[in-house]
């Protein structure tokens, strides 16, 4: 659901794209598009990841899927910030991972019969490079949507006063 939240986000993002390189030009947005799409995947995968904390209580078993939606949005108030930060470090993690694997499979010696595979090989572990750095933004999800969890119980009764 959150991943369909993200390309629905995206394609909006696109449309807002469209609608600005029909009014300044190709050829003056054209230097700027690759930091507009990296923008544009943090502030949709910002506000996506409002709802990040879902998953985590989903796959806990304690609620159902709307309820976890809902409490997901209550304990995202307020932590926002923590959020885009989240978000932010997976991004550009997994951004210089995917290039720096790239980058050493160059240096890499291969025999001249794998030049047709070495394309999907460095596909590939871009790819696994990339994942490796994603752990710290379910992590992260994962300890705000218990923190949260926390927060709304009601205090225990105290037995002096």
């Amino acid at each position: 659901m959150t991943f369909v939240a993200f390309l629905i986000g995206m394609a909006a993002a696109g449309i807002v794209e469209s609608a600005i390189v029909k009014i300044v030009g190709w050829a003056r947005f054209a230097p700027y598009s690759y930091t507009e799409a990296l923008i544009g995947t943090v502030v949709v995968a910002s506000v996506v990841s409002w709802v990040g904390m879902a998953i985590p209580l989903v796959l806990r078993g304690d609620m159902g899927v709307w309820a976890a939606l809902k409490k997901s949005l209550e304990v995202a108030d307020g932590n926002q910030g923590f959020l885009v930060l989240l978000v932010i470090e997976s991004t550009v993690g997994s951004y210089v991972a995917w290039y720096a694997a790239g980058y050493a499979l160059r240096f890499v010696p291969t025999p001249v019969r794998l030049w047709e595979s070495y394309t999907w090989i460095s596909l590939l572990v871009s790819a696994l490079a990339s994942a490796a750095v994603e752990p710290p933004l379910l992590i992260g999800l994962s300890v705000l949507a218990d923190e949260g969890s926390r927060r709304t119980e009601p205090p225990p009764p105290s037995l002096g006063a």
